[in-house]
């Protein structure tokens, strides 16, 4: 009983005194900024983004499962357009 007692009252002040430090700087903690130059082989292309229906709370059951699909199907252009143009690149 008396050890522990001993332990837990040499631990407190370790414990609390990171806490209530003052923040030193150092040079050592800084962070570093490393700029490399990229290579860029080519421009990407642009690619126009997708004009999504908006789906709204109101709309009819019928008419929000056809602007899902148009939508579907306009993301699925996108994304393939936009996997063309990276391909470009390599």
């Amino acid at each position: 009983m008396r050890k522990t007692l001993m332990v837990l009252l040499l631990a407190f002040p370790f414990l609390f005194s990171c806490a209530t430090a003052v923040k030193q700087e150092c040079p050592v903690c800084q962070p570093k900024i490393v700029e490399k130059p990229v290579i860029v082989r080519c421009e990407i292309p642009e690619v126009p983004p997708a004009n999504l229906e908006k789906i709204t709370e109101q709309d009819p059951y019928d008419e929000r499962l056809r602007k899902l699909i148009k939508n579907y199907g306009l993301l699925k252009e996108e994304n393939y357009l936009l996997r063309k143009a990276t391909e470009v690149c390599r």
